[in-house]
C-alpha cells in the first residue's frame, strides 16, 4: 500500500481542474452548476474560466 506524504510547508495551495467531457443531449451548463451545491463544503470556492482557441495552418488548396 502506497503512503502518501502530508508536507507541512506544501508548495501547491491551490489546483485547477480541467474537465473535458461530451454532455449526453439534453443537459446543459446550467446542470453541472448545480451540482456545486453538493460539494460546496469540500470545495467552497467556485470560478468560471472563458478559454478560447484558434489555429490557422495553410494547406494545399490555400495561397500563403
Amino acid at each position: 500500500m502506497q503512503v502518501h506524504r502530508h508536507y507541512s510547508r506544501a508548495p501547491v495551495t491551490e489546483a485547477i481542474i480541467d474537465l473535458k467531457v461530451t454532455l449526453p443531449e439534453g443537459f446543459s451548463v446550467d446542470d453541472l452548476e448545480n451540482i456545486h451545491a453538493h460539494i460546496s463544503d469540500r470545495f467552497p470556492i467556485k470560478e468560471q474560466i472563458h478559454a478560447g482557441s484558434l489555429l490557422f495552418q495553410s494547406g494545399p488548396g490555400l495561397k500563403p
